[in-house]
């Protein structure tokens, strides 16, 4: 990573989603988990060559030769969990994840631009709120230093936009704040009468250009009737990076081609990954973090300190839960939250006296590939409980083969995903250890996935239930045509009996076999008839009582 530039923050905004493959001929009114099994829709190669579509996006394998920051993170970590972290050339065939980049030339710039509303200083407290005119625009510039892709084989993907503030004039505590809040909002939280500038005046930015890819979020003010189906309408500066063939919405009655189906995760906001460094400001902050208001909305991304909370105690409490403070009195803090990771340090770290990797460098690396695997488990754990969801619906409705074959399959994947993505330990770093538990208890990821466990296992029970239920009624039906099958069998075994001899006679009279062999017809045939119905009528009997 280069460091000719002084770097104040770097920020990364990661954007959780699911997808879905969903094949030419798929219609608006079917249901996709009823269409097609889980394998069906999450074929990662299929996945990756639709992405690979963007002429832009490029599949980064590790294959041989690796630099001095990959062998550092590849250190890092246990060698079990690489699989889930990395794109491995051997893994092709059986790959847990793709990597991607977006090659920043086909960007017409690489800034990443916020355009947002400040009240004009020196207004009166009574000002109108509302009143545009009491507002002044202001613009924040962010270096584009990548932009990546992770696809997961459990239907997870993760978009992230890797960003540096170089500049000077951006370096204050309340501009990071801004930075954070702002940055990571891809679509109105709510709507007021205004439409959008009542929510631009609080929480989203006015407009957002990404390598002049521009959205301003003007289409949610041309829509008179927002719909229920389609209340995700993505920034221009996320659906545009790909194809035609990567959906946010089901626009089409009937699809034309394959198509690769993606739905949000999380809210409006997308989960960010921040360092700042700040000498004097670290050192202060450093001491006092246990109630620092501006530390919690750090953690949090709210754009004012202490702007989301309002009472001293729950201030403490949140702020012991949510910080690891190992190297608290050096002035270096890390803060994590279900939607983020933090770390404030001084710019100059003392980590450079030994020339050994700098805290920023960790946050970029080591530090990253931590928090996307945390978030990928987290996204998992979701797409994996609304699989569960449509699987019992189609259970109810039908309570076929397919339904349970689907949640064998569902259950197998889960335990893929237990074994290669969901980990207990990941390094045997002490301070990777810390915050690895400490991300898993703020996420409650451990929680989430023991309740999942139970909803799977329920699903699975069901499904072995149904399973000898069948059977069961497979066997009644055996033993009901069985039964009169070996009364007859018996019977007819016993009437083709050859027990008379051929010259035997009956009152003087010789008895000849073709007068016994039309009599047997005769005799054999109504009782057999009389006695498969009684058999039938007495298993009927045993199984209604």
């Amino acid at each position: 990573m280069s460091m000719e530039k002084t770097t104040y923050s770097y920020h990364h905004f990661l954007f959780p989603f699911r997808w879905d493959l969903l094949r030419k001929g798929f219609k608006k009114s079917e249901k996709k988990e009823e269409k097609y099994s889980f394998d069906e829709r999450t074929e990662l190669q299929t996945a990756a060559g639709i992405i690979k579509l963007t002429p832009a996006w490029q599949q980064k394998k590790i294959s041989g030769i690796i630099h001095h920051e990959q062998y550092n993170e590849l250190t890092y970590f246990h060698e079990f969990v690489r699989r889930a972290i990395y794109d491995f050339e051997k893994d092709y065939s059986d790959p847990v994840m793709n990597y991607f980049e977006y090659d920043p030339a086909k960007l017409v710039n690489t800034e990443f631009k916020i355009f947002f509303y400040q009240k004009k200083p020196g207004l009166p407290d009574d000002a109108d709120n509302k009143d545009k005119t009491n507002y002044v625009q202001k613009k924040i510039s962010l270096q584009i230093e990548g932009i990546t892709l992770h696809l997961y084989n459990t239907g997870i993907g993760v978009l992230s936009y890797n960003l540096a503030n170089n500049n000077s004039q951006q370096n204050s505590p309340e501009t990071i704040l801004l930075i954070n809040e702002l940055g990571r909002r891809i679509y109105p939280q709510f709507m007021g009468e205004n439409r959008t500038w009542d929510t631009k005046r609080i929480f989203l930015a006015d407009k957002i250009e990404v390598g002049g890819l521009e959205e301003d979020f003007s289409i949610y003010d041309k829509l008179d009737n927002l719909s229920f189906q389609k209340t995700f309408l993505p920034p221009d500066y996320i659906s545009r990076l790909f194809s035609q063939q990567v959906i946010f919405n089901m626009d089409e009655d009937e699809l034309k081609e394959d198509k690769l189906f993606f739905t949000r995760v999380m809210d409006d906001r997308m989960f960010f990954l921040c360092w700042y460094g700040n000498n004097e400001f670290a050192n202060n902050t450093g001491k006092c973090y246990q109630c620092d208001p501006w530390w919690y909305s750090f953690i949090f991304g709210d754009k004012t300190a202490g702007g989301s909370i309002a009472n001293d105690t729950m201030l403490k409490k949140q702020l012991a839960e949510h910080t690891y403070e190992r190297w608290s009195k050096y002035g270096t803090l890390y803060g994590m939250s279900r939607d983020s990771f933090v770390c404030l340090s001084s710019d100059a770290s003392f980590f450079d006296k030994n020339d050994l990797p700098r805290i920023d460098v960790h946050m970029n690396t080591i530090y990253y590939q931590l928090a996307v695997l945390a978030l990928v488990q987290r996204a998992s754990v979701v797409k994996f409980s609304a699989e569960v969801t449509g699987l019992a619906d189609l259970a109810k409705a039908q309570s076929d083969g397919k339904a349970l074959d689907r949640i064998k399959e569902l259950y197998l994947n889960y335990i893929e995903f237990i074994n290669k993505i969901y980990f207990r330990e990941i390094t045997s770093q002490i301070q990777g250890i810390e915050i690895y538990n400490q991300f898993h208890k703020v996420m409650r990821i451990a929680d989430d996935v023991k309740d999942l466990d139970g909803e799977i296992q329920e699903l699975h029970n069901y499904a072995e239930m149904v399973k000898q239920y069948q059977m069961s009624r497979r066997s009644e039906m055996l033993n009901k045509v069985g039964l009169p099958l070996i009364l007859a069998s018996l019977i007819a075994g016993i009437l083709g009996i050859n027990f008379i001899p051929e010259d035997a006679k009956i009152f003087g009279q010789r008895m000849i076999p073709e007068f016994w062999k039309a009599l047997i017809p005769i005799i054999g045939i109504p009782i057999l008839l009389s006695l498969v119905i009684m058999a039938y009528r007495w298993t009927n009997k045993k199984r209604k009582k």
